[in-house]
């Protein structure tokens, strides 16, 4: 243990099983072998592995019904959009919308085919002299299509079995429930070194797993587009907010100087905006004291 740095009061102990953040890794391992299998170097390519055999596409046509279409996905489409996700580079979560977004291209085009085809385009006279284009929609067409389609739940269901958004602890015991996703995973190890890491979904964490919670996280990410949305909201409301004080106060005090014509007489929305007003009280909430809580008892782990 290293002592405490300049400007830090305080050391914590903590042993491996309390490293990986809400994960208390107390099991035993079964044997000892499997302790070492889960230490070697190779089960950072092993878990790669199995992130990818999370990536799926159909060997058969998918259809997917909706409204009054029937719409396929088969696996080349699907395999394109897979590619173009994973040669984001980006880890398994965060490539997902790039799925999606294959996904969808190919869906809104066949419904565009269907409703926006122009029937007088393909000259049945000749002559080359057809007017308009091959299809009547326009790119405002085709974004409403697109969102209409991402909000579908059979969409959403399909794109979820294919490129299913995976968190670390789900990920990694349903990898050690599943003979198949370990063989296939990890052909390099035996089969009884297979069968040492083969155990329930349900079978707790052992010390030797905390290191591989911690590799899937990387290798998953976390997709925080939601989070960021709801900040983009909270941001908006602060804003009207303060441009609703902004106003109110530029209004009293127009009315507070009226008849007045000295020049250098400036209102409060001349000095600052809405975003300024905005980030002051977004600021304040941050600065704000915790409340107050009595400290926790010393239990020999902690240091101050």
């Amino acid at each position: 243990m290293l002592p405490p740095s300049l400007a830090e009061t305080g050391v914590l102990l903590a042993t491996l099983g309390d490293l990986y953040p809400g994960v208390t890794a107390r099991r035993p391992e079964s044997a000892a072998a499997a302790a070492e299998l889960k230490g070697r170097t190779q089960l950072v390519e092993i878990l790669a592995a199995a992130v990818s055999d999370r990536q799926q596409v159909p060997e058969e046509p998918i259809l997917i019904d909706v409204g009054r279409h029937t719409l396929s996905l088969d696996k080349q489409a699907c395999s394109v959009a897979r590619e173009q996700a994973r040669a984001s580079r980006l880890p398994h979560n965060l490539a997902r919308p790039i799925f999606a977004a294959g996904v969808l291209a190919t869906l809104v085009a066949q419904v565009a085919e269907r409703i926006g085809t122009d029937p007088y385009w393909d000259d049945p006279l000749g002559g080359n002299d057809a007017p308009g284009t091959p299809n009547v929609l326009d790119t405002d067409d085709l974004a409403d299509i697109r969102a209409d389609l991402s909000t579908e739940p059979a969409v959403q269901a399909v794109i979820d079995d294919l490129w299913p958004p995976l968190e670390p602890e789900r990920f990694l015991a349903d990898f050690y429930a599943s003979a198949d996703a370990l063989e296939s995973a990890a052909p390099q190890f035996s089969a009884a070194e297979r069968a040492l890491l083969l155990r329930t979904a349900d079978g707790g964490w052992s010390p030797s797993d905390v290191p591989l919670l911690d590799e899937a996280a990387e290798l998953l990410g976390v997709d925080d587009t939601a989070e960021r949305a709801r900040a983009e909201r909270e941001r908006q409301a602060r804003l009207e907010y303060a441009q609703g004080v902004l106003d109110l106060a530029a209004g009293s005090q127009s009315f507070e100087l009226e008849g007045f014509s000295e020049a250098g007489i400036a209102v409060i929305s001349d000095l600052m905006d809405a975003e300024a007003v905005a980030a002051r009280y977004a600021e304040d909430v941050r600065q704000k004291p915790p409340p107050r809580t009595r400290p926790p008892t010393a239990t020999g782990c902690s240091a101050t």
